[in-house]
């Protein structure tokens, strides 16, 4: 970065210290994706960074009641041994 404190001076901006690159870098896929989550209209899928990935849920059921009760309620392992 080529600014310091001396050449900014205190009242200009709030972080002190040297802005991450990144920061800079991934701001606009920042703000795609904080559009999409405030359910604003948003340009993500279309972005440089989106990665759609291919797959396929295989099972799309929920537990029964049964099933998360029998999970819960399962026996505890016993310890392993120490050694």
């Amino acid at each position: 970065m080529s600014y310091d404190f001396k050449t900014m001076g205190h009242e200009y901006h709030a972080h002190h210290g040297p802005q991450p690159d990144g920061e800079a870098l991934d701001n606009s896929w920042l703000t795609e994706v904080d559009k999409f989550l405030k359910g604003e209209e948003n340009k993500l899928k279309e972005h440089k960074n989106f990665v759609n990935y291919k797959y396929e849920y295989l099972d799309k059921s929920f537990p029964s009641v049964e099933a998360v009760h029998d999970l819960f309620h399962a026996p505890l392992a016993p310890p392993a041994p120490k050694y």
